[in-house]
């Protein structure tokens, strides 16, 4: 008789849970009583403090390479996860058929490296998608122990379904890349042994269109920071305990209480033949307060010492991060990748 290994996910969350509560600044009536502070302009003001604007982004159909499985079922999965993705984090993803034009002339620059459209500004970013693995395989198992229950279980048929491959965001017109992010997803099933193992056809379907969207949600953060919406601080009020910056960034573009910001300032380095280089350089980090309205909201630093470092105009651009449940899932991969589980 064998012991059943535990839920090696279950484990990681319980590793990765930290107790206490985090606090996010004022609330929003204590903050309108706050004085004003003055701040000096950063040196490369933007031309607009409250510009509203959105980048906008279409999602090329997904490329296929894996053979033996449902190539459309997959494209499918993935490109609605990769919208869903964009949509939950305040990045506007453009209609499919209103690029259509656009779509089929970034098809063909695939191949060329060049660009030719003249139509209408549809999309700022293009994100392409390819899956290079989409796999089942079976096995089954002894009957045995399990650890979490203590309960004896008969053989098993285990199926594990994998799908994997590669994003990659390019700017339009220009073609250039921004980010690539590599796509990993799992999932898996089990069934009692009844002398031998079989997958249905809707079973085998299942199994790889949860795989195909977990694979998006392993890059989904990757996504959302290249492609993140960006604002500006605007002023600054406080006092001797509390400290607040309002800036150009709201709900409408994805910002929620809680979470993070990076505050960058503009360089501008001069190569001495007429040519300059633009850099933002990281000066702070933050999160929200509770204060959030539709176009503008307040926000926290982590680290007092860094006050007096923030100017007005100085960039503001959303930090997403991995949940508890993400960090543990990219874990749990991990872990059984490098020893085989």
């Amino acid at each position: 008789m064998t012991c059943r290994k535990p839920n090696l996910t279950i484990a990681v969350i319980g590793a990765l849970i930290m107790t206490g509560c985090v606090s996010t600044g004022p609330k929003r009536e204590e903050i309108t009583s706050l004085p004003n502070i003055p701040i000096q302009d950063t040196e490369y003001m933007p031309a607009k403090l409250l510009d509203s604007s959105q980048k906008k982004v279409i999602v090329m159909p997904t490329k296929v390479s894996a053979t033996g499985v449902n190539q459309a079922a997959i494209q499918s999965q993935i490109q609605g996860q990769i919208e869903n993705a964009l949509a939950g984090a305040g990045i506007y993803a453009v209609d499919r058929e209103s690029a259509k034009t656009l779509k089929e002339e970034l098809l063909l620059a695939e191949t060329t490296g060049k660009l030719n459209y003249d139509g209408p500004h549809v999309a700022d970013f293009a994100i392409f998608s390819t899956v290079t693995t989409a796999s089942i395989s079976t096995k089954q198992t002894d009957g045995g122990t399990d650890l979490l229950t203590g309960k004896e279980t008969g053989p098993k048929c285990v199926y594990n379904s994998k799908v994997s491959g590669q994003l990659r965001i390019l700017s339009i017109p220009e073609l250039n890349q921004v980010n690539t992010a590599e796509m990993k997803g799992t999932d898996s099933s089990v069934e009692a042994f009844y002398g031998h193992c079989s997958l249905t056809k809707s079973k085998h379907s299942a199994l790889l269109s949860n795989a195909s969207g977990d694979a998006v949600e392993h890059a989904q953060t990757e996504i959302r920071n290249s492609l993140a919406p960006m604002g500006y601080v605007i002023e600054r009020r406080g006092n001797k305990n509390d400290n607040v910056f309002r800036v150009s960034l709201g709900a409408a573009r994805g910002a929620k209480e809680g979470d993070s910001v990076e505050i960058k300032r503009k360089k501008i380095t001069e190569l001495g033949n007429g040519e300059t280089i633009t850099e933002f350089e990281t000066i702070a980090f933050g999160k929200f307060t509770g204060a959030i309205e539709p176009m503008f909201s307040w926000i926290v630093l982590n680290k007092k010492e860094k006050l007096e470092t923030i100017r007005r105009g100085d960039l503001v651009k959303l930090k997403h991060e991995d949940n508890i449940f993400e960090m543990a899932d990219k874990s749990t991969k991990d872990l059984r990748e490098m020893f085989n589980l």
